[in-house]
């Protein structure tokens, strides 16, 4: 064919092209099966992998595999000291040197060479990312496998189902399996009753190989409560109990927040404004959650918020939101209020019913007649960004539990609604700012006059103008308490007996009558001392030395009345051993003007 076109080529030619290039094409053909044996095994071991994080993940993760999520995940720090322990988390990083908490763990904790340790706890506050580290965890745990090393294999159900003990004795080959256990403070019976489901839960988890479980570090009342020493022995050895290894989840250092706010912004413009926000609010924007809902505070502009004030503008936010997006224009307006009171009225209802129903959720079925009874129409997008979300079973729920939080503090500070703090901190924490924010309200409106001296824990009201004082219970932690007796009724009295802490009492211008016996309901008051024209009734001095507390009259002159201006006067002419401990300066118990609540709110 050469020779047609002109062209002759020589056999030698022919044979010693052949020669160089069938050796090519083999070796070409060799490196394209390596590389296509290679891309499928590679193929083969990534869909392996995404089916066994699949498999593993609970049904209540699974939100936590979205790709954008994944792409902003800033790896968990942790370190042995509670953060908690320091007021200022920059004081708190320079003290607890935070060290990863994924690579400990994959490293150290979930490899053969871990003989001696099986059980340990994650403890952090709320919004720390527990949850988010128990899902990364199995995830990259998974990942730095493939299917024929992975020894153990590796569970992560959450313990807010009550069933989850069914759930873990199900699981197969225990002593070959990896189990995380996310949210023990979320679990009814622990709350209610914790030393009674902690045997139940370490007797189903005792033959795993190693076994991680994660809580709220105020879902105990103090650092000796947390888990220490378990009832399970070790290789059946009596006197060897195990003890749990505990982990502290690290505040997120500016690093951190760095690191996220580059992952989420893209454009200098958004994460200069994103980088502002975190600095107005920057104690707060040290926990994950609160930092993720950034978005929704960009168009905001805050200046030190609280905890509550923060949820309060977020939920704002997505209240505006849902009613931008609601497709029934004809109803938009009035909406917004609707969706507060549809939230409000569900997190009572989810809170009111969680022993009924074993957790803080209601089925789709309740949800509907719920729905009816209160008259409200479902406006939700339930694969949006809602304050409330399903399972694929049905079960409705917040999508966190601080928003129900915040619904119940609002319910009890407003209504009193009766809410238990226990497994609910976040209830106590925004309560108390409620508090802390009405007290000065009235304060400024001239409603209550007052002073307060933070160094000996005394507060001394002059006059509370049609306020009963409940709300005082709760934001300071007096010792002494002085006010007078034209405002002591039985509902004040009611607040005095729930007041942890006070021990000492002072009545002025105390007229007669018969003082509530209330008051002496304290286990830890030790003297009542009355300032008045009269003796107080015998009823009262003989109950008062059943429960023994001291009663000590001082008289005054008649119609010499104690005010804003004489107090101080009077009280140095008192005994000071009789109304004050002797640490107290009797000349400063009440000359501190009322910019010091400010302190003792920090205090707290």
């Amino acid at each position: 064919m050469l020779e047609t076109w002109g062209y002759k080529v020589e056999p030698e030619t022919i044979n010693r092209i052949l020669d160089i290039t069938i050796p090519v094409v083999l070796v070409l053909g060799i490196i394209g099966y390596a590389v296509w044996w290679f891309y499928r095994k590679r193929i083969a071991v990534c869909k392996w992998r995404k089916m066994t994080i699949e498999a593993r993940l609970g049904r209540e993760f699974a939100s936590f595999m979205d790709k954008k999520n994944r792409a902003c995940y800033v790896r968990t720090k942790f370190q042995l000291i509670p953060p908690d322990d320091t007021l200022d988390p920059i004081e708190n990083q320079n003290i607890a040197q935070p060290t990863d908490l994924l690579d400990f763990y994959i490293n150290n904790v979930l490899v053969p060479k871990n003989t001696s340790k099986f059980l340990y706890c994650v403890l952090a506050g709320s919004g720390m990312g527990k949850t988010t580290f128990s899902v990364n965890l199995l995830i990259d745990y998974v990942n730095s496998h493939t299917k024929g090393t992975m020894i153990y294999d590796i569970q992560l159900l959450s313990l807010s189902n009550d069933n989850v003990i069914k759930d873990i004795e199900k699981i197969p080959n225990h002593s070959t399996t990896i189990l995380i256990l996310d949210a023990l403070d979320e679990n009814t019976e622990a709350v209610t009753d914790f030393k009674r489901f902690i045997p139940k839960l370490e007797e189903a988890i005792k033959r795993f190989y190693v076994v991680i479980v994660t809580c709220r570090t105020q879902f105990f009342s103090n650092a000796t409560e947390e888990p220490r020493q378990s009832k399970l022995t070790f290789y059946g050895r009596e006197k060897n109990f195990q003890e749990y290894t505990r982990h502290y989840i690290s505040f997120f250092d500016d690093n951190d927040i760095d690191q996220y706010l580059k992952k989420k912004y893209h454009t200098r413009k958004s994460r200069k404004k994103a980088k502002q926000i975190v600095t107005q609010a920057r104690d707060v924007m040290v926990r994950p959650l609160l930092l993720s809902y950034i978005d929704d505070l960009l168009e905001e502009k805050i200046n030190n918020p609280t905890l509550y004030e923060l949820y309060q503008m977020l939920i704002d936010k997505w209240l505006d939101r849902e009613v931008n997006n609601w497709n029934q224009k004809n109803e938009i307006e009035g909406l917004k209020e609707k969706l507060y009171d549809f939230s409000n009225q569900l997190a009572v209802d989810i809170y009111q019913n969680k022993a009924k129903r074993g957790g803080l959720f209601i089925t789709r079925e309740e949800f509907e007649v719920f729905l009816k009874e209160k008259s409200f129409q479902d406006p939700y997008s339930w694969s949006g960004r809602s304050l409330i979300n399903r399972d694929s079973e049905g079960y409705i729920k917040f999508s966190h539990k601080s928003f129900l939080e915040f619904f119940l503090a609002k319910e009890l500070f407003y209504h009193g609604l009766k809410v238990s703090f226990e497994g609910m901190d976040v209830v106590e924490k925004f309560y108390k700012e409620l508090c802390l924010g009405e007290f000065m309200h009235l304060y400024t409106k001239g409603i209550i006059d007052y002073k307060i001296d933070t160094t000996a824990r005394s507060l001394m009201i002059y006059s509370a103008t049609g306020y009963n004082l409940e709300h005082l219970k709760s934001p300071f932690p007096f010792t002494i308490l002085a006010l007078p007796w034209n405002i002591l009724s039985q509902e004040v009295a009611s607040w005095i007996e729930n007041f942890k802490g006070l021990q000492k009492i002072i009545i002025f211008n105390y007229t007669g009558g018969a003082v509530p016996h209330k008051i002496l309901n304290l286990s830890t008051l030790r003297s009542v001392m009355i300032l008045g024209d009269v003796p107080p009734n015998e009823a009262f001095m003989k109950k008062a030395k059943g429960k023994k507390v001291a009663v000590n009259f001082i008289g005054s002159e008649q119609g010499h009345a104690v005010t804003g201006d004489n107090i101080n006067e009077l009280i140095t002419q008192m005994d000071s051993l009789i109304l004050f401990n002797n640490k107290y300066r009797m000349t400063r118990v009440f000359d501190i003007i009322h910019k010091d609540i400010k302190l003792l709110g920090n205090e707290q």
